[in-house]
């Protein structure tokens, strides 16, 4: 995450971005609003991929750390014209709506695979409750079908369509 930061947003400072990255950046810190900005952006757009996904540990600690380092920007954003206006368009999700934005983690940013059916369920399952505890009633499961997929990663495929073509990563969640 600090590599792609780095590379993401070359005019920030490395040493602010390796704060974030580790949940060290704390409200005295000076973080031009111009590089808070770039930084939302970033991570605001930034892809993640488990090829072996399991339950889910990896992809929900890194939506869980995706969170906290969008809000913590957030907070230095709030009194930002350029970030209201942002806002306004539609073009990233608010910080201070913590279920849309841990939807939009989930449904944007993480992509994983597994060998096990099972296993697969149990890290939607385990992403629902994530998102169920800034929720005040229950709401359904979202559609994770096309980010969370049972397959393989060694060979990329994960099954063979109604003519018997074989289905491969790529096909289904593009390069």
């Amino acid at each position: 995450l600090r590599a792609y930061l780095e590379t993401r947003c070359p005019a920030v400072d490395k040493e602010l971005i390796g704060k974030l990255v580790y949940g060290e950046l704390i409200v005295a810190d000076r973080v031009p609003e111009k590089d808070a900005l770039a930084l939302y952006r970033a991570l605001h757009d930034v892809t993640v991929v488990d090829p072996a996904l399991g339950s889910g540990t990896f992809p929900v600690a890194m939506m869980k750390h995706l969170f906290a380092a969008l809000r913590t920007l957030g907070s230095y954003l709030q009194g930002s014209a350029e970030f209201k206006k942002v806002l306004k368009q539609d073009d990233i999700t608010d910080p201070d709506d913590a279920f849309a934005l841990k939807l939009h983690i989930i449904e944007r940013s993480i992509y994983g695979c597994d060998i096990d059916f099972f296993a697969v369920q149990i890290a939607k399952l385990r992403f629902w409750i994530e998102l169920m505890v800034h929720c005040d009633e229950p709401e359904a499961l979202p559609n994770f079908n096309c980010k969370l997929v049972v397959g393989d990663a060694l060979v990329s495929a994960v099954g063979t369509d109604n003519k018997g073509n074989v289905l491969t990563l790529e096909k289904l969640l593009g390069h």
